[in-house]
């Protein structure tokens, strides 16, 4: 009788893994901004999110559609200009999470630094859950065999 660890490891089984990992990256991207925005709102730290995709083993990053708030609550729109000297608009905090990762001047580049930084916990984290889900279906199929 063989132990198939593909047929362990899939659908809802590895949804908390993968939420497990994602949740020490999104933290150490939170991070990022927070310690590097140079007029911190907490806009921009709190739109940033994940998704589950258990069926294919993957949890992207990104930043929510939330429209960008002023004073008093009220919707702010805003524009800049690009490289390209293109007036480009900004009414979300998923269009300014862009412009700070994409922009030559106004590089912050957190998503990329905050990945680096969290990777070895988040992979060690997500090693160890695989590794008690492999053991705790060892064990099952240990004791159907009667050993």
């Amino acid at each position: 009788m063989a132990l198939d660890s593909s047929q362990i490891l899939t659908g809802e089984k590895l949804a908390p893994v993968l939420e497990a990992g994602a949740k020490i990256v999104q933290e150490a991207i939170q991070r990022q901004v927070s310690t590097k925005a140079k007029r911190a709102t907490g806009q921009l730290e709190a739109s940033i999110s994940y998704e589950i995709h258990a069926d294919t083993g993957r949890a992207p990053m990104g930043w929510q559609q939330n429209p960008i708030r002023g004073k008093g609550g009220t919707r702010k729109r805003s524009s800049f200009v690009d490289r390209r000297g293109r007036s480009r608009k900004v009414t979300t905090v998923a269009d300014y999470g862009r412009i700070l990762e994409y922009s030559e001047r106004r590089q912050l580049r957190h998503m990329e630094q905050g990945f680096i930084d969290a990777e070895e916990a988040a992979t060690s984290k997500m090693e160890a859950m695989c590794d008690a889900l492999l053991d705790k279906a060892v064990e099952a199929q240990m004791s159907k065999a009667g050993l």
